[in-house]
């Protein structure tokens, strides 16, 4: 969010540690969906409408995979490019599907 205002003002009335615990889970749904996990496309496809009607944008997601990019490259002693090319992968495969239903509308 650092690394954009438009973010940080979508985000502004957000509680901050709960939001971080909904990435935590995020991320290990992420790689749930890359092994192929029954279910956790799911989530996402709900979290892709979610972000739709916050107007979370594919630019948006872009941003975020390299902020989470950089932030494994720095904590990382190991980082590779094969690491980077597996987060991309990884993260890239989820992003997708959050797009794929950001304007889907939930049935009531």
């Amino acid at each position: 969010m650092h690394t954009s205002t438009e973010i940080r003002n979508i985000f502004s009335h957000t509680d901050m540690d709960n939001l971080k615990q909904k990435l935590k889970l995020t991320l290990s749904i992420c790689s749930q969906v890359a092994s192929q996990e029954p279910g956790c496309e799911r989530y996402l496809e709900h979290l892709g409408r979610v972000h739709g009607n916050l107007e979370i944008r594919e630019e948006h997601y872009r941003l975020w995979l390299e902020s989470l990019i950089a932030s494994a490259r720095q904590c990382d002693p190991e980082f590779t490019p094969a690491v980077e090319q597996a987060w991309r992968e990884t993260i890239g495969q989820s992003i997708k599907i959050l797009l794929s239903h950001a304007h889907h509308t939930q049935a009531s």
